[in-house]
């Protein structure tokens, strides 16, 4: 993927390692949202419980393909975009559906721009 990047793009890139590329699944905690307690304290107290959810959800779930079709850029990332298939709007359903705060629920991230 990274090699594809490149190749179409006259940019400076920085390249990283595999294992650091990631898709994020949902936003748990707002950055933007106003909450009665700072994002860090709702980390502090969720976030142990929340990964062992996450993780048990995501053990059930089967892998996923994506057709990557559009890259995006921002100044601090290179986005591949893809369709969301089925299967990934499931297991975002079920993260929003076990995880909540406030009365908020992890949502599907932004695009971009």
């Amino acid at each position: 993927m990274q090699d594809r990047i490149e190749q179409n793009s006259d940019a400076p890139l920085l390249r990283v390692p595999l294992t650091s590329l990631h898709m994020t699944v949902a936003t748990l905690i707002d950055a933007a949202a106003q909450f009665a307690v700072p994002n860090h304290d709702i980390w502090k107290s969720t976030g142990d419980q929340w990964t062992e959810i996450v993780n048990q959800i995501a053990e059930k779930t089967p892998p996923i393909d994506l057709e990557f079709s559009e890259v995006e850029t921002s100044a601090a990332a290179v986005f591949e975009k893809a369709q969301e298939p089925p299967e990934l709007r499931k297991l975002r359903s079920a993260i929003s559906h076990a995880l909540c705060f406030e009365d908020r629920r992890p949502r599907p991230p932004r695009s971009p721009t």
